[in-house]
């Protein structure tokens, strides 16, 4: 299995990883704000269809590496607020999210494989080719630091990682991979 996501469909990426388990304990990273705040955003949820799901991304909580120009902005932290689609505790949630006036839905899938867990990400109706490049790079780089949390590692650069990253995606995919 690669670390790297794919391209499955138009509009949709998709990113598996396996992480140490039980499935609990990776599920408690997904949805506890302040473990979820270690590797992706903070922010309380509903656990429920039609809860409210709060992202508060504050990235000087993952990294005290200088962020490139094009992301200074992020640093001071930001809010994203969406709509929980989906759950099923301990093996899935789904939720519809808004960005620059566009929803997606992201899936955050777990299936206990032995002592290990598969994480899967789907991220569907992305809007175009760059936006799906984008937010490869991010799940990537978010999910290299889950997976070092879980394994009590040191993750990669967060920055330097997103840039090589993105980079990546951007070689990889299609022109018409949004469709």
């Amino acid at each position: 299995m690669s670390n790297y996501a794919t391209n499955p469909a138009p509009k949709t990426v998709r990113l598996e990883r396996l992480l140490p388990g039980p499935i609990e304990r990776v599920w408690a990273f997904l949805v506890e704000p302040e473990k979820r705040a270690r590797w992706f955003a903070g922010g309380v949820l509903e656990p429920r269809v039609d809860g409210t799901r709060e992202l508060i991304f504050m990235h000087s909580n993952i990294t005290d590496e200088p962020p490139p120009e094009r992301f200074k902005g992020a640093v001071a932290g930001f809010t994203s607020v969406a709509k929980m689609t989906r759950w099923e505790p301990p093996r899935a949630l789904a939720y519809m999210w808004s960005g620059n006036g566009e929803k997606s839905e992201v899936t955050w899938e777990l299936e206990a494989r032995g002592e290990e867990v598969l994480f899967v990400i789907t991220h569907r109706a992305l809007p175009t080719r760059a936006e799906m490049v984008d937010v490869s790079g991010g799940w990537h780089a978010h999910t290299d630091i889950l997976e070092a949390l879980l394994r009590d590692t040191t993750p990669a650069p967060f920055w330097t990682n997103i840039e090589r990253l993105e980079k990546h995606y951007g070689d990889a995919y299609p022109p018409n991979a949004a469709g």
